[in-house]
């Protein structure tokens, strides 16, 4: 999973209060995000703890421990109450609607609630590509193809490089009957998960690329 930037998590919060944070506040949730990004947890959700208590009105803060309880799993309903708190103080953060959307999806199996996420947080930022991919997952679930279609071409034209984007696409053409543009798609997600180092999606994909080339499509829709 793409981490957040630290500058991002620091600059989302649209709340004045963000502004006037404690500067060991401030402190504390760097060091929090610095952990989150080398992949310490435990060590990112201490920090941000403290970052809390230091300032609990940070709302960049509760997002980024809903990120990090969530990852650590174990924690979805404290990860969901983090990602409310953080749009409580701050209703358009757009990454706290993605972020919950994306829990209420892959925790809780509600699409429905995490479509409405995705919606809020696509309109707040049109151009957000972890929403628009995110979105699409969620239609894909619920049978809207094309929805899910139209999701992962956009998030494509904005992070052309996204694997995991082609081999979702490429899923979908191939439930569309769509053979050969479908094993492009997996063929293209290979390609750049063997660019990232990334073999577990590398194979992944051509194990599903040869699926698709040796079992017949369902008739185009």
């Amino acid at each position: 999973m793409t981490r957040f930037a630290l500058i991002a998590i620091l600059g989302c919060v649209a709340t004045s209060a963000a502004i006037a944070q404690p500067s060991e506040a401030i402190k504390k949730q760097v060091q929090g995000g610095e952990a989150y990004n080398r992949g310490d947890l435990p060590t990112a959700i201490a920090a941000l703890n403290e970052a809390i208590r230091l300032n609990p009105t940070g709302a960049g803060a509760y997002l980024l421990r809903c990120k990090a309880r969530y990852e650590a799993g174990g924690a979805n309903r404290e990860a969901m109450e983090d990602c409310t708190e953080a749009l409580r103080l701050s209703p358009d953060y757009a990454d706290a609607y993605c972020e919950r959307g994306v829990i209420r999806a892959q925790s809780y199996g509600d699409n429905q609630a995490a479509l409405q996420d995705f919606n809020t947080a696509i309109r707040l930022r049109p151009n957000f590509a972890r929403a628009l991919f995110k979105r699409g997952n969620t239609k894909a679930r619920l049978n809207d193809l094309q929805g899910a279609l139209a999701d992962y071409n956009e998030t494509l034209r904005l992070d052309p490089k996204s694997a995991d984007a082609y081999f979702n696409r490429g899923v979908v053409f191939y439930k569309l009957g769509d053979q050969r543009t479908a094993l492009a798609d997996l063929q293209q997600a290979q390609g750049l998960y063997s660019a990232a180092g990334d073999q577990g999606g590398a194979q992944r994909s051509a194990s599903a690329a040869r699926e698709v080339q040796s079992t017949p499509p369902p008739p185009r829709r």
